[in-house]
C-alpha cells in the first residue's frame, strides 16, 4: 500500500512555528496600541495643565478689569473698602477660586506650595481643604481633587506693572512630578482709577 503523501497534516514543529509567528505579532501590536494610549494620556494632561495655566492669568487679568470698573486700584490696593476681595497688591502667591457669589477670589498663600485644584458639578474649579462643601450653590467633591495644584505668582516689577506667572503641576505615575508655567505682565495702562 502507497502513502499518499498529499493528505498528511502540519508537523508539530510547523504548528509551534505558526503560533510563534502569531504570539510575536500579537505582542508587538499589543505594545505599540498601550504606547499609543500613554502617549495620549500624556498629551491629554499637559493640555489640561496648560489650560488650567491660562485661566491662571486669565483670571488674574479679569480682576484688573473688574477693579477698573468699580474704579477702584487696579491692583485692589484698597484699605478699609467693603466687599473689596479681588486683589493681588502683594508679592508672592495666590489661589484663583470663586467665592460664595461666583465671583473671583484671589487668596494670598504667600509662599508656594501644593493647592489642589477641585472641580464642582457645573465644572467650576474651586481650592478649598477639607471636607465636602457647598460654594455658591455648587458641590464640591474635595474627596476626589483633580491631579493638578494651581498657584499663581505675582511679582511687583514697578508702580505700574507686575509679573505674573501661572504654575501648574500634576503627579505623573511613570514620569514623576511634571510642570507647566505660562508668564505675562499686567501693566495699569489706564493710569489708576478714574
Amino acid at each position: 500500500m502507497k502513502i499518499n503523501k498529499q493528505n498528511q497534516g502540519f508537523a508539530l514543529v510547523e504548528v509551534i512555528i505558526g503560533i510563534s509567528i502569531l504570539v510575536v505579532i500579537f505582542m508587538a501590536v499589543s505594545q505599540l496600541l498601550f504606547m499609543s494610549l500613554r502617549s495620549t494620556q500624556i498629551t491629554l494632561q499637559s493640555f489640561q495643565a496648560y489650560k488650567f495655566a491660562e485661566e491662571g492669568i486669565e483670571l488674574t487679568r479679569a480682576i484688573r478689569d473688574s477693579n477698573w470698573r468699580r474704579n477702584i486700584a487696579w491692583d485692589g490696593n484698597v484699605k478699609n473698602v467693603p466687599g473689596v476681595v479681588e486683589n493681588f497688591s502683594e508679592d508672592g502667591f495666590y489661589t484663583v477660586s470663586f467665592d460664595s457669589n461666583n465671583q473671583i477670589l484671589m487668596t494670598f498663600r504667600g509662599v508656594e506650595g501644593d493647592w489642589n485644584i477641585n472641580k464642582d458639578e457645573i465644572c467650576l474649579y474651586q481650592h478649598k481643604i477639607g471636607t465636602n462643601s457647598i460654594i455658591a450653590n455648587h458641590v464640591i467633591d474635595l474627596d476626589n481633587p483633580l491631579p493638578f495644584s494651581r498657584l499663581v505668582e505675582i511679582k511687583r516689577l514697578d508702580p505700574y506693572k507686575v509679573a505674573v506667572r501661572s504654575l501648574v503641576s500634576w503627579e505623573d505615575y511613570k514620569i514623576g512630578r511634571q510642570t507647566m508655567e505660562l508668564k505675562t505682565e499686567l501693566t495699569d495702562w489706564k493710569g489708576g482709577a478714574l
